[in-house]
């Protein structure tokens, strides 16, 4: 699927959440037209914010990912659209280096806008730039990142100068453009956005040399952390509007077993065992296969009892024939 990310050339700055259409505090008033030029999205199973557009004459399935600098499509894309590759230009991303070329600027496919117009909280060209608070510790430049399902991820550096305390640390995984990666994770409190206090946050933590590292930024906001608020982005005036939703104080959904799973015709698959988990304790390995949970075969089923309640006991059956039995409890 091809993914296009649409330059943002203005770093953003959080302000209180204002109601849509009214006078605001901070002079923020909406357009009285603008529900009617909102464009019809949906989210895919990572978070992403997934729209139809046209690129170089042909209808396309599209990711919005303020993460990125121009629009990028897959090479399959590029070649049914008639895109002739230009130089090399390889980039850092999430989950690893990625190689690609550049289309001839009469394309679609490069974008050409004008270089931002940011200042000292812009050392990363071209991508809404925010800050965020953890514990006091004021954490700058954050990237708003609406490729990035996850919540709030912090380098390590960031994190380390946080100096938060009291969260109880695993391991999960994540998808980007550079494929798989495995991050630290936690659930913290203490976090502020734009003034405001944030329920509990999950928050990612990146090894050394991770995508936020290498890009020169403390870390990156999320659609996981979006999805909770009604949003509105205006790179021009420089500002993010946030009003909490329905989500916005809903607690965070945790692995109370331990076992990413992935789903494959009639079985899932290991995809990740989280450290410190009730699996990993257990012995359970990346790769292996469960065809049956409690009798049922799990084919086509919700995976509901992988953070289902703590002190539940599940008895998984093994493609093998083998069965284990597997208790759920809360360790991050």
């Amino acid at each position: 699927m091809p993914v296009l990310g649409f330059l943002l050339p203005l770093a953003l700055a959080s302000v209180p959440p204002v109601s849509s259409g009214a006078e605001a505090k901070d002079g923020i008033t909406l357009a009285s037209d603008s529900e009617a030029r909102w464009i019809a999205f949906d989210l895919t199973p990572s978070n992403q914010i997934r729209f139809e557009a046209v690129l170089n004459g042909r209808p396309v399935r599209a990711v919005l990912d303020t993460g990125l600098t121009n629009t990028l499509a897959t090479q399959d894309f590029a070649t049914r659209a008639r895109l002739a590759p230009g130089h090399p230009h390889p980039a850092p991303a999430i989950g690893g280096g990625v190689g690609g070329a550049s289309a001839p600027r009469r394309t679609p496919l490069t974008g050409g806008a004008p270089p931002p117009r940011g200042g000292a909280l812009q050392p990363v060209a071209g991508v809404p730039l925010t800050e965020t608070r953890l514990a006091g510790a004021r954490l700058r430049p954050m990237i708003v990142d609406t490729g990035d399902g996850a919540s709030v991820t912090l380098s390590r550096a960031a994190w380390a100068g946080a100096d938060y305390r009291g969260a109880a640390i695993s391991t999960t995984l994540g998808w980007g453009i550079g494929g798989p990666l495995v991050s630290e994770v936690a659930v913290v409190n203490g976090f502020t956005l734009g003034g405001a206090a944030l329920p509990e946050t999950e928050l990612r933590i990146e090894g050394e040399g991770g995508y936020s590292a290498a890009a020169g930024v403390a870390g990156r906001i999320g659609t996981g952390l979006l999805l909770r608020y009604r949003v509105l982005l205006d790179p021009r005036a420089g500002r993010m509007v946030l009003q909490p939703g329905a989500m916005a104080a809903a607690p965070v959904l945790r692995s109370t077993s331990g076992l990413l799973l992935g789903a494959e015709g009639t079985h899932l698959r290991v995809l990740h065992v989280m450290r410190g988990s009730p699996a990993a304790e257990s012995g359970w390995h990346e790769g292996e296969t469960i065809c049956a949970a409690d009798g049922v075969p799990v084919a086509g089923r919700p995976i509901e009892w992988s953070a289902g309640a703590p002190g539940r006991t599940v008895a998984l059956t093994l493609c093998d024939g083998s069965e284990r039995m597997l208790t759920l409890r809360q360790f991050y």
